[in-house]
């Protein structure tokens, strides 16, 4: 695997305690707009997007070419579960889910970082690239979680 890939697969995610830092329970799950996911709620898709994109990792290299539908989080009845739970409980999951993940990850040899899936949208990529368009994908949520503390709309949206 790239060195870049591997470097963001091992740290990206730290960054959710660095962002995090101060806020409670209560002000991570304020929405800034009625309509918009709450900085909970961008940390809830990002541990539970990172489930699924090891099921489809482990698809992709039991099965030849798998097809993966569409995924919509409001459609997940495990999004939701992620939702419920308290910030401490996932934060502690997504770690974990990386080490397993990063771990099956490096253990992949360069015939199986070139085996595919099918995208719906980007058609059929590797497993390097779909790593990197998971992490691209993270990186945007984390993104917003980072517009949102830093400018702190979560504090006047709620009065807090």
């Amino acid at each position: 695997m790239r060195s870049f890939i591997r470097e963001r697969l091992h740290k990206q995610h730290e960054t959710i305690d660095y962002l995090l830092q101060g806020f409670t329970e209560e002000r991570l799950r304020t929405r800034v707009e009625p309509t918009k996911w709450s900085i909970h709620e961008h940390i809830a898709h990002i541990g539970r997007y990172q489930e699924v994109f090891n099921q489809q990792l482990r698809a992709m290299l039991e099965t030849t070419t798998p097809i993966f539908p569409h995924y919509k989080a409001e459609d997940d009845p495990e999004f939701s579960f992620w939702c419920a739970r308290d910030i401490s409980k996932n934060l502690a999951a997504l770690y974990q889910k990386r080490r397993e993940l990063t771990t099956t990850l490096e253990s992949c040899t360069a015939t199986q970082l070139a085996r595919t899936g099918i995208h719906p949208v980007y058609g059929s990529i590797t497993i390097e690239q779909w790593t990197e368009f998971f992490l691209l994908h993270e990186a945007h949520h984390l993104f917003f979680v980072c517009t949102v503390a830093w400018r702190g709309d979560v504090v006047k949206a709620s009065g807090l």
